[in-house]
């Protein structure tokens, strides 16, 4: 049977690595100027979060899923995702083949450390960890239900 802490807490990892990639990627390319962003703009830095997103789950199998509550592998994670996703993703604007990548793999890794030091960041933690906490309850089987 699947578990719906498992699927909460990997969908968690994906939509966080999908944001802070995907944000980093946007300033990058935009060399900070977020008034010149274009649809294509969008469609790549989506597209890079998204890669960063599924290499994220490659990094949360088994015992790995534990090591993503600490902030520090949170953030090397991310920053090893976005590098490759955005290497992957386009051709650098500056600097070498890895010039790009590296610097918003950065930017991705400060997101997350900034992130994981916030209350947003632990409440996100903690509901991807407790079934407990989750909107979605699981239904009681037919010993649990029955209060006689």
């Amino acid at each position: 049977m699947i578990d719906l802490a498992d699927i909460k807490a990997r969908a968690y990892l994906f939509f966080r690595h999908l944001g802070q990639s995907t944000s980093s990627c946007l300033i990058v390319m935009t060399k900070g100027n977020l008034h010149t962003l274009t649809l294509e703009h969008w469609e790549t830095a989506l597209f890079t979060g998204s890669i960063s997103g599924i290499l994220t789950l490659l990094f949360s199998v088994g015992r790995l899923l534990k090591l993503q509550k600490n902030p520090w592998f949170f953030a090397l994670v991310a920053f090893t995702g976005t590098a490759l996703a955005d290497f992957i993703a386009h051709p650098s604007h500056f600097g070498d083949a890895w010039g790009e990548p590296l610097v918003t793999g950065l930017g991705a890794a400060f997101v997350s450390i900034i992130l994981s030091n916030t209350s947003l960041g632990n409440y996100l933690v903690n509901l991807s960890e407790s079934p407990s906490k989750s909107p979605i309850k699981k239904p009681l089987s037919e010993d649990e239900s029955d209060p006689s």
